[in-house]
This record gives structure tokens, sequence and C-alpha cells, in this order.
């Protein structure tokens, strides 16, 4: 969803008073008309440039229904629109300041997605048969061996190269249907903060929650990713850790024999035995 800054001084200040005095109109309706003008540039002038288009073009985007030429005309005196010859639009005022991150970043996104048309990105993930790789899975204490796994909707990062250091008690999540080899690091931290805040084990949360997610706990809820589902119901995972577990009553060994024996005494009228 885009978006542009919008400042409270607009209002209040003498330049939207102008327009509106110009156009005949509310300052209210005014700083309507500049906002939709702004949003259309958000799609169809994302540099600001309206040299492009004609005055019927820029009035229809701020949904303008009077005299086109009169609006433009007035978005440049007021100077919303900064026009070499005064006669034409130019280009939108401080446009790049107020739209310049999004622009940025819709840039950077587009000469991505060519370098990827282009071959230099892989975009694929070239799936091999045979015995898997392993990778080395470090933790505090120790060091384990586990299979790489991957699947056909991972991450960018996940190549059948890559390597991931995961802490032993995430182990029982990756063998789990949809489980992505990423790295994982924000998903750890959370789980490790939420379990150290709790004090309860990661692995006794993990262990059971991939035990759950494994026995129908993932067609039961609609789970497609075991990381992100642990992330989302962290708290429901600690507590069924933290709850005791359910166990019959311990046995009570009765002893009949005492029992009778007490029972003849009082009524013999004697202490009991």
């Amino acid at each position: 969803m885009a978006w542009i800054e919008s400042h409270q001084e607009l209002k209040d200040h003498p330049k939207t008073r102008k327009l509106a005095r110009h156009l005949g109109i509310t300052v209210p309706a005014a700083i309507g008309h500049l906002h939709c003008l702004w949003w259309w540039a958000l799609e169809y002038a994302q540099d600001g440039d309206l040299s492009e288009y004609d005055a019927e073009d820029i009035a229809e985007a701020a949904m303008w229904e009077g005299e086109s030429s009169v609006f433009t005309d007035g978005l440049i005196k007021a100077g919303f629109i900064d026009s070499a010859d005064d006669t034409g639009a130019g280009t939108i005022h401080d446009w790049m300041e107020y739209a310049g991150r999004l622009v940025t970043s819709r840039r950077r996104k587009s000469d991505a997605m060519k370098q990827k048309r282009a071959g230099n990105i892989p975009t694929t993930i070239q799936h091999v048969t045979g015995t898997l790789p392993t990778r080395a899975v470090t933790n505090r204490n120790s060091t384990v061996t586990v299979p790489y796994t991957s699947s056909s909707d991972e991450e960018e990062d996940a190549t059948p190269s890559a390597k991931h250091d995961y802490p032993e008690w995430f182990q029982p999540l990756v063998g789990l249907k949809g489980f992505k080899a990423t790295a994982h690091k924000n998903a750890i931290i959370s789980v490790q903060q939420g379990c150290d805040e709790a004090g309860v084990n990661e692995s006794e949360v993990v262990s059971a929650f991939a035990d759950y997610y494994r026995d129908g706990g993932r067609a039961v809820n609609g789970w497609s990713d075991p990381v992100a589902a642990l992330v989302r119901t962290l708290p429901v995972q600690i507590h069924k850790a933290r709850s005791p577990v359910n166990r019959p009553p311990p046995s009570v060994k009765t002893d009949y024999v005492a029992m009778k024996a007490a029972q003849d005494a009082r009524q013999a009228g004697g202490p009991p035995v």
C-alpha cells in the first residue's frame, strides 16, 4: 500500500489558502483535490513530472470538475506545481521530499527484478535426487549433524548450498512438512526470549509443538509453515509446557485387615488397634 506524508501545516499554509481563493472553494476542498492529485502521481507520475500530461489529465486526476485550465493555473500560481514559463504543468513542487523514499524503493525493486529476468540472480531452486547433504548444527554446548531439507517455496536466501546453524532445540522443526531451510534468525530469537521470560526450556516447548504439528495440528489449524506457526502460537505452546502433565492420581494401598480390626475394637468398646 503506497502512501505519502501529509503535514498538518497544509491546512493553514498560505499556499493552500491561495489555491482555495483562486478556485473559489473551501480550504478542506482544496486539500482534498491536492491529495487526490498526489495519490494519482504515486502511480502515474512517480517522479513528480507532469509534463507529459495536459491540463485535462491533471484536473481529472485531482477530481476537479470545473475548468481544467483554471485548476492547473491555480496550482502553478499557488506554488504546488513548478513550471518554468507559468503556462504549462511542470513538476510537483518538492515531490521527492515527500514521496522520494517510496519512489527509490520502487526503483530498487524494479532493478532487482530486471536483474533476475536477465539471469544475474537465481530465481529457482534446483532439486536433486539421491543422498541429501548434511550440515552441522551448533548450539551452546554441542554440535549435531542433520540432513539439509528444502521445499519449493523457500525464501530467497535459501539455496541448495546454504548452511544455517540452528540451535539443537530447533532441530525437531527441521523435519516437519512445510519447513523452509532458511536462517530463521528472528524466529529463533523470539522463541528464546519468550521461553526465557516464561522460565521454560526451549527444547520442551519445541518438541511438544513438533509432536502436535505432526499428529494433526497442521491440518486442524491450516498451518503451512511450522516455524511461523510456532512463533504465532508461542504463548499457547509455553502455557502447555508449564501446565502439569495429566497423570493418574497416585495409588493408595489400603490395609483392609487393619481397618477390620479397628472396626471390631470399636464395636467391642475397646481401644482402637
